[in-house]
């Protein structure tokens, strides 16, 4: 197979959740309202758990805890994630923290995925990751895309990436178990019954066959990363969870195309002070039209947005392909994000929330944002997916789950799916 959508990649071309803010112990709070449709038992005593995914408030990092259903003391965990808002800051300790109180004292996470190589993901020398393992973290199996498309990129401006793989060297065969490469599709990740863990992109390829898009940058515009090279956002893992028909997307800081260009194109050039010019490759497009060739629907529930909400990333071919009914922004205050480019489109599908706060160079105040049906949560951010996956509880609300037919077909979130009764403690 050829890279996906190889024609309409031409040049000159333009294509045309159980939210809350928790508190920090994590657990003990609990849905107070249940949809009459749906009497289900969310009380701490329940033996059977649904799915969670605890995003959690780092600030300008990244970090994502989810559950498996099942009994407690049985669940499989995944962690997407760790990162770090500055290399001595000490986010970790929090992660580490959550961990515990979710999984105990010494927990093992079943799995970790770390969505690409930069500091607000994966941390330093002496926090992010290795922070946690040094913290009595133990991982089952470890993801990650390796050495994948290194062949673009200038070995000496890759610190972040030296460091993680140094850590692995470390740990793995002692407090991490086994470390692999990503395989797309399902089936690498197991999270329990009923749940599916998708993969869908990495390293700017959308498919075991496909070459990438970089390959396809590098054969159109030959000098193209000899002087700016790819950004290591372009490497990102991106992945869907599926548990009934609730569904989530995520993926790490994925790159799209700047929105001043007035259309999707192949790469934006990114210039900065000194000899540190990088392309930003537009691998959301990409992806998109691979889906729609394949005829692929991917209509979530649940977008976390790519980059922090950053005008190169949520392009219109993403988030009309996504069609989310909620958006949650890892943000604190810097780099203008979430831009009001992708805020203003996001609105026009979706309610929105960030973790930590807005930054002042967009946003001059919050009034602004909650126009755009936004919401600064200032706290973890919790899904919580009821056995079934046909309910989620979302900021003190219980939403229905659609399938991808019934949502083709214009279900949505409406007043039909939002009856609430008081459940008395």
């Amino acid at each position: 197979m050829r890279s996906p959508g190889w024609k309409s990649w031409l040049p000159t071309i333009t294509f045309g959740v159980l939210l809350t803010a928790c508190s920090s112990t994590g657990n003990e709070r609990l849905p107070k309202f249940i949809p009459q449709t749906a009497r289900v038992d969310l009380d701490e005593g329940d033996p059977e758990k649904g799915l969670e995914l605890h995003v959690l408030d780092l600030g300008q990092a990244d970090s994502l805890i989810v559950l498996g259903p099942g009994a407690p003391g049985s669940r499989k965990s995944l962690l997407i994630d760790a990162g770090e808002t500055s290399i001595r800051s000490r986010k970790f300790e929090l992660v580490a923290e959550k961990l515990k109180v979710l999984l105990g004292d010494e927990p093992t996470v079943d799995y970790f995925v770390a969505s690409h190589f930069h500091n607000d993901h994966v941390g330093s020398t002496e926090n992010g990751i290795a922070g946690l393992l040094a913290s009595g973290i133990r991982f089952g199996t470890v993801i990650d895309i390796h050495n994948e498309a290194a062949e673009y990129f200038n070995e000496a401006r890759r610190s972040t990436y030296d460091n993680y793989v140094a850590t692995m060297a470390e740990h793995v065969g002692a407090e991490i178990d086994l470390r692999e490469k990503p395989e797309f599709g399902p089936g690498q990740i197991d999270l329990g019954p009923g749940v599916e863990v998708h993969i869908l992109t990495f390293g700017g390829r959308v498919a075991a066959a496909d070459t990438g898009v970089l390959h396809a940058v590098d054969e159109l515009y030959p000098d193209r990363y000899e002087s700016a090279p790819p950004s290591e956002n372009d490497l990102s893992i991106g992945l869907k969870i599926e548990y009934g028909p609730f569904e989530f997307f995520t993926a790490g800081d994925l790159t799209g195309a700047e929105d001043s260009w007035g259309g999707t194109r192949l790469y934006t050039p990114r210039s900065y002070s000194g000899d540190n010019s990088q392309t930003y490759t537009n691998v959301e497009s990409w992806m998109v039209n691979y889906w729609d060739e394949q005829e692929r629907v991917h209509d979530v529930e649940v977008y976390r947005a790519n980059h922090h909400g950053s005008h190169h990333s949520s392009t219109p071919e993403l988030i009309e392909h996504l069609d989310p009914e909620f958006v949650i922004y890892s943000c604190g205050g810097k780099y203008g994000h979430p831009t009001k480019p992708v805020a203003e489109r996001i609105s026009e599908t979706a309610r929105q929330f960030v973790t930590s706060s807005l930054s002042s160079r967009t946003w001059s105040n919050a009034g602004s944002f909650a126009a755009l049906n936004g919401q600064v949560v200032a706290d973890d951010i919790v899904i919580y997916v009821e056995p079934s996956g046909e309910w989620y509880w979302i900021n003190d609300e219980v939403h229905r789950s659609f399938g991808n037919a019934e949502e083709a077909a214009g279900a949505d979130i409406d007043e039909e799916h939002t009856e609430w009764i008081f459940e008395e403690d």
